[in-house]
């Protein structure tokens, strides 16, 4: 009924100029007004947020900051206790639990959505990456890095939405690995290029550069 007077034109307006806090606050609303909140909401201009624990306060207490506006917000996420934070990408978090639990998912502070990823069977990875936000399927590939001392392999694994297992690839540490437009070396360096997956690959080179040198 809060709509009912509103034409959506104004109504978008009127939500496009509010600041993020107030923006979410308005989304719970009506139905009407959550739909036009996350609509311009998702279209104003992307800019990096600092997000961080506060180690002072009670368990689960962070501040967001929007340095565009200079504006610091406080939130409660209880669900990220013990968690730490491997990677962002598009306003998701990539949250990983340490050894021996080593559960995966993927966190939206804004919307507090979570996808929660298969279990790896390795107790620990080198690092952790995303190409995309986990809304764009076709884009999406997370990414995780590790390696084993015998043998002396490098170890990749990679998942995507909807897929229920990991699909590991597996290289000598004497080999470069391309994974999905994505360049390893033996130390872990990687630059990511999202592509989607029909013209995505997985290759692997016997790495004959000189050290010191970029590979791509």
């Amino acid at each position: 009924m809060w709509n009912m007077n509103i034409p959506s034109d104004l109504l978008l307006d009127i939500l496009s100029r509010l600041s993020l806090k107030a923006n979410i606050q308005a989304s719970a609303v009506c139905k009407t007004w959550c739909g036009a909140a996350v609509s311009v909401r998702k279209l104003q201009p992307p800019h990096p947020w600092v997000f961080y624990p506060l180690r002072a306060a009670e368990e689960g207490s962070y501040l967001l900051f929007d340095p565009s506006r200079s504006q610091t917000y406080k939130l409660n996420f209880p669900e990220l206790k013990n968690y730490g934070f491997s990677y962002s990408r598009d306003g998701w978090l990539l949250v990983v639990t340490k050894a021996p639990s080593r559960l995966i998912f993927l966190f939206n502070p804004f919307t507090r959505d979570h996808i929660y990823l298969p279990k790896l069977l390795l107790p620990t990875t080198a690092g952790d990456c995303c190409s995309a936000a986990p809304t764009s399927s076709a884009n999406c590939l997370v990414i995780s890095f590790n390696y084993t001392i015998s043998p002396p392999d490098i170890v990749i694994d990679t998942w995507r939405p909807g897929e229920t297992i990991w699909t590991t690839h597996r290289s000598t540490a004497s080999y470069l690995v391309d994974v999905h437009g994505t360049t390893v070396t033996s130390r872990m360096v990687c630059s990511i290029v999202s592509a989607p997956p029909a013209t995505s690959g997985f290759s692997t080179r016997r790495r004959t550069e000189k050290p010191g040198k970029s590979y791509r």
